[in-house]
């Protein structure tokens, strides 16, 4: 998710997922970024939302995460 690798990911880069519906609430210090803190409570969210999901997630992150 983090394109462009400055270790934030921006609306533009959330696009149309799931994280984009919870960005405003997830980005706690309102500057327009999610950093891992504010991603790591989105996806805990999610997660528990979308059960089915965790599995992919889960491989997402061994595999790194959304910021590499």
């Amino acid at each position: 998710m983090d394109a462009d690798h400055d270790g934030a990911i921006s609306r533009e880069e959330a696009g149309n997922s799931k994280l984009s519906s919870l960005f405003d609430s997830a980005d706690d210090d309102r500057d327009g970024l999610l950093d891992e803190e504010e991603y790591g409570l989105a996806y805990r969210v999610i997660t528990q939302r979308h059960p089915e999901n965790t599995q992919r997630r889960r491989t997402m992150i061994e595999k790194g995460g959304p910021f590499d």
